[in-house]
């Protein structure tokens, strides 16, 4: 199955095709079918990134998506495509725990496109305050702790008019912008001996690219490379696999989100 996506240049497969190969002797005729129902080019990347959501959702919500996107419906498969992809990323509900949302801020946090960008901020900010916290007693001084103070409140601030703009449906650009300098402030504090990774390091190998169509296929040559289900991956690569991979569609979702911005899509 794998060679023949690779010889047909499709792309890396949705994990959605599992159940119709294992049904089926003939593993061309199953990979025809399965085409056939959801589409090539744009359909097959969409079920790859709708694999996330689909995991994060309980189990009888999750079979009534993959029926939908296997059903062959255009209307229903991009239906079930944009519920998947709605699902809050694991990273925010750490920070934002659901039960504790007001119903309308939670369906507004699911849908709004920068929950992403969001939840990297909330979780550089845990980071570099744990790493502040080791690193105080060598960088202690009375300037760098008030500097601290005022960007761990300006983060806190921002933070909290986030929660209120999403409910409100306005444009949380310039807090997300007001919680990216207090982390920039706070990583310099640390200076680059104590400063933890950005998490934004790991999605440089898409981010590279010069253009969206580019980030689009080195997302897809790193999915290739990370698929939980590849060939001859032992139960800890495919474990890894799974959480690279929806590393990687987080990357691609900020970057989505970064040329949709600047006009370039």
């Amino acid at each position: 199955m794998f060679d023949l996506f690779r010889a047909a240049g499709l792309g890396p497969p949705p994990r959605l095709i599992w159940p119709l190969v294992e049904a089926d002797d003939d593993v061309g005729a199953a990979v025809e079918r399965f085409l056939q129902r959801v589409g090539v080019g744009e359909g097959l990347t969409a079920l790859l990134r709708a694999e996330a959501g689909m995991a994060r959702m309980p189990p009888v919500e999750a079979e009534r998506v993959r029926e939908a996107l296997l059903s062959g419906d255009a209307t229903r498969i991009t239906a079930a495509v944009a519920q998947a992809r709605a699902v809050a990323p694991a990273g925010v509900t750490e920070h934002w725990p659901e039960d504790l949302l007001p119903a309308g801020v939670r369906s507004a946090v699911r849908a709004h496109p920068a929950i992403e960008e969001i939840a990297r901020l909330l979780d550089d900010h845990a980071r570099l305050r744990v790493a502040l916290m080791a690193a105080w007693p060598k960088i202690a001084d009375e300037r760098t702790g008030t500097r601290m103070r005022t960007a761990i409140a300006a983060f806190e601030d921002a933070e909290a008019t986030v929660l209120e703009r999403l409910g409100a449906r306005d444009d949380p650009a310039p807090e997300i912008a007001r919680m990216a300098e207090a982390n920039a402030l706070l990583r310099s504090l640390l200076g680059p001996t104590h400063a933890p990774a950005a998490s934004t390091e790991t999605g440089a190998a898409i981010g590279a690219a010069a253009n969206w169509p580019e980030a689009l296929e080195r997302w897809k040559e790193l999915r290739w490379r990370h698929h939980p289900d590849r060939p001859g991956a032992t139960r800890e690569q495919a474990e890894d696999g799974e959480r690279v991979s929806e590393l990687l569609d987080n990357v691609l979702t900020r970057w989505e989100l970064v040329h949709r911005l600047a006009g370039t899509t």
